[in-house]
């Protein structure tokens, strides 16, 4: 059967030309692109964007949801706040001092 094997690759011989072509095409545009910037620079792009990529993916795809988190972090950046801040310090020691069982 190894006649057959040689016969389906020959069937594909025009795809493959074809796939040549336009690969060394876009080979040769890609190259032409880059000619402009030093290899370092390219490395570091690269590195950056997979990097980004995969915070984006991170970011995403996680077991809780988006919105939850977002609602999160924002009530978390809103207790930073120096006026908000102040109001629950003193609601949580207020809370303390007239329960004292519970320790904050």
């Amino acid at each position: 059967m190894p006649g057959t094997d040689l016969l389906k690759l020959k069937d594909f011989e025009p795809y493959l030309e074809i796939l040549e072509s336009y690969s060394t095409k876009a080979k040769n545009y890609v190259n032409g692109y880059c000619t402009k910037y030093e290899p370092w620079q390219l490395i570091a792009w690269s590195v950056l964007c997979t990097l980004l990529i995969v915070w984006v993916y991170e970011l995403i795809f996680q077991p809780e949801s988006l919105w939850s988190r977002f609602k999160k972090k924002l009530f978390k950046l809103i207790r930073k706040m120096p006026f908000i801040g102040r109001k629950v310090s003193k609601a949580k020691k207020d809370l303390v001092k007239n329960m004292p069982f519970l320790k904050v």
